[in-house]
């Protein structure tokens, strides 16, 4: 299981992927600066945190839906998938050693996310203070804990991308489905006990759940 995992992990590594998210988290983080200082700015951390995470969600939705694509989708059209099947490998330990890398991606993209979009938001309050409460520890406790069951969920959803990408093999409906994540849990405080929050944990049943056709589908899929 970890060669597959470190098999995988090559492959994204020649494709730049991280050079890629690292740009796109940068560039995003810059959103921030705007809302600081318009008429209806934020001004209180809570708000930022939100904010923030809401844009790294929809980042990290975004790169799983297109790694989705190509981990699954593409070897299958490809047909490149065929080399690991020569071997007396699982095709189950493949997928979920796929899915384990596109889990790994979205712990990364979670953490980075955190550092750099909280890093811009305290470097603009220091030169230019906007926000009126204190960073408290409450507060960093909040982002960590937000930074992982965002990791978590994020990794649930990517299961969702991979049963369109390997049972149903259709781009359209993976992106509607993006859109409709997206738009489903957007702004949305999952540490809080709205009703809003239980869309979240609903997501990530139905992606439980899909693991029965996912996995059946592969084991009896011919691509020769």
């Amino acid at each position: 299981m970890l060669n597959l995992i470190r098999i995988e992990l090559f492959k994204l590594k020649r494709r730049s992927k991280f050079i890629g998210i690292l740009i796109t988290l940068i560039l995003s983080s810059l959103i921030i600066l705007p809302v600081l200082y318009s008429d209806e700015k934020l001004s209180s951390w809570n708000a930022v945190i939100i904010l923030s995470f809401a844009v790294i969600s929809l980042i990290t939705n975004v790169f799983t839906c297109i790694l989705s694509g190509e981990l699954f989708m593409e070897e299958y059209k490809t047909k490149t998938i065929n080399i690991m099947f020569t071997y007396p490998i699982s095709r189950t330990k493949i997928y979920f050693s796929k899915l384990f890398v596109m889990g790994l991606y979205c712990g990364i993209i979670s953490i980075l996310g955190a550092i750099i979009f909280f890093s811009v938001a305290n470097i603009a309050n220091y030169i230019h203070p906007a926000i009126t409460d204190a960073f408290t520890k409450d507060m960093l406790i909040k982002v960590l804990v937000l930074a992982l069951l965002y990791s978590i969920f994020n990794s649930f959803v990517s299961i969702i991308y991979s049963f369109f990408s390997t049972v149903k093999v259709s781009i359209p409906l993976m992106v509607v489905c993006c859109i409709l994540i997206l738009n489903s849990t957007s702004n949305n405080d999952v540490m809080s006990f709205s009703p809003y929050a239980l869309i979240p944990l609903a997501i990530t049943i139905i992606s439980t759940i899909l693991l029965i056709p996912i996995i059946r589908h592969l084991n009896i899929k011919d691509v020769i």
